[in-house]
């Protein structure tokens, strides 16, 4: 299981380093780059809370099985791709075999543990993730930048094949479940996120009035509309709905969702640095060190501020850290390349690492025991949804404002061909040189557009970090209201819920 969840942490790091270089070799375009990770981000959301019912109902090992054989499957595939559309295919199948393997692991690690011993069995798996998560960047970026970036899906098989071997043979079987899955609820989920994640994430392709994405905003509603029928017809839905009449599990919901969704702009760093910046992938993934290493310091000592003062204290510094570090940023840009810069970087660690375990522990503990199953499988699911989200929406604004940045910048001036905007951005973002692909162009004229298209890629991702620093702040305010003191909202206050 150690063996398991490092492969998932290492996963969710080492790919961003790689994007760039993807791009230039497969020739992909922005948006497709978007779907690299989204792919894998939406399929983990709309089925890691199915792969918990199905390890129940089939037995937590066969899924732990089936999930690393699915994972196995879709490395290959990774690793032997010839373009967007392969690698997309590799990262959804990836995505199902992540989606089978959580859950069950969970299951196999509780089940294999006596009571007293299943939190230092849990903090173990979440020590080996947390290194594996902090190695990932620079790892990525060494792969790519000396050997090639397919070794970052091959390194994986090793992994993959020890954790196979050690399943079949040490794992027991256990006592099946016997399990509600309301199947028209699961229908009504998994059509609201696609519908929506699809309409924002393809927004800056087909225009916000278009038919194309007009069409996946009414089917978003017509999903809506069938949630409300649900919830006033059916006793058993999809997910126990109820819980969030909890203040502290409603709270715990929003405040994980919020620090999730921060947690993707490493994404976006990783490609500033190197589009923007012109860092290699190796000095990249140094970069983004930074951020990753205090998650292996600061997740205990969150987990020990919230025993001793309650979890108030831990989210509220966290939160305070992360809407520092992005005003930080904003302060003291990346552009700049000075040291202050980092200083932002390491307030974002910091700050994330002390929020994201005592939410988790309260809000489970804000439910009655019977109902932590239900409420630990929403919980899993609102991270996923909040990562599939945060690519649609920050990707979406990042390209906005490029764009919109870009065309004013280059109206009035004597090679600004309104049609060929889109163009030389795109071309640029992925590494592409104008002057081959523009050649009536003077070289004069392609450094003005370079320059330009530079400019506004600054102001695109200051828009991200202006959108971040804004929910992070508005995260900092909620955690004191949810959050008030040390017993509020107990257990013996909800079991009736």
């Amino acid at each position: 299981m150690a063996l398991c969840t490092a492969l998932i942490f290492l996963e969710s790091t080492i790919l961003p380093i790689a994007l760039p270089t993807i791009q230039r070799e497969l020739n992909i375009d922005q948006d497709g780059l978007y779907w690299i990770i989204n792919a894998y981000l939406l399929v983990l959301a709309c089925l890691v809370y199915v792969g918990g019912k199905l390890s129940d109902f089939f037995g937590a090992k066969k899924i732990f099985v089936l999930g690393l054989m699915v994972f196995s499957i879709a490395t290959i595939g990774g690793a032997l791709s010839i373009g967007k559309v392969t690698l997309i295919v590799s990262r959804t199948v990836m995505g199902l075999g992540s989606a089978l393997m959580l859950p069950s692991s969970m299951s196999i690690t509780l089940h294999s543990l006596n009571k007293h011993e299943r939190g230092k069995g849990i903090g173990s798996l979440v020590a080996v993730g947390s290194i594996f998560l902090t190695l990932g960047p620079f790892l990525g970026g060494y792969l790519t930048q000396y050997f090639t970036w397919r070794y970052i899906f091959w390194i994986n098989l090793p992994v993959i094949f020890a954790s196979l071997i050690l399943a079949i043979v040490f794992v027991p079987k256990y006592n099946l479940k016997a399990i509600e899955f309301n199947f028209s609820g699961f229908v009504v989920y998994l059509g609201g996120l696609i519908s929506l994640t699809l309409a924002i994430m393809q927004i800056k392709v087909y225009g916000l009035f278009s038919i194309q994405i007009l069409s996946c905003f009414s089917v978003f509603l017509f999903f809506i509309a069938l949630f409300v029928y649900q919830l006033k017809r059916q006793t058993h839905t999809f997910f126990d709905y109820k819980l969030f009449k909890i203040p502290r599990f409603q709270g715990g919901m929003i405040l994980i969702f919020i620090a999730q969704f921060l947690i993707m702009m490493t994404v976006f760093w990783s490609l500033y640095f190197q589009k923007i910046l012109g860092l290699s992938p190796i000095e990249s993934g140094k970069l983004l060190l930074i951020p990753s290493i205090p998650v292996i310091f600061c997740a205990p000592l969150s987990g020990y501020m919230s025993d001793r003062f309650g979890p108030r204290w831990p989210i509220v510094i966290g939160y305070g850290l992360t809407t520092l570090s992005f005003a930080w940023i904003l302060v003291f840009p990346f552009f700049d390349k000075t040291a202050l810069s980092i200083f932002g970087l390491l307030f974002f660690g910091i700050g994330i690492s002390l929020v994201m375990t005592p939410i988790g522990t309260s809000l489970l503990s804000a439910v009655s025991e019977h109902k932590r199953g239900i409420a630990s499988g929403m919980y899993s699911t609102a991270r996923n949804i909040a990562s599939t989200f945060s690519v649609a929406i920050l990707g979406s604004l990042v390209s906005y404002v490029i764009h919109l940045r870009f065309k004013f910048h280059m109206q009035g001036s004597l090679f600004g061909d309104p049609k060929m905007y889109k163009n030389y951005v795109l071309d640029f973002l992925q590494g592409k040189s104008l002057a081959a692909a523009f050649p009536k162009l003077s070289p004069t004229s392609i450094e003005s557009i370079e320059a330009i298209v530079r400019q506004s890629s600054v102001r695109g991702f200051f828009a991200l970090h202006i959108l971040c620093l804004s929910l992070s702040f508005l995260a900092f305010l909620l955690a004191f209201f949810y959050f008030r003191n040390k017993g509020d909202c107990s257990i013996n206050n909800t079991t009736n819920n």
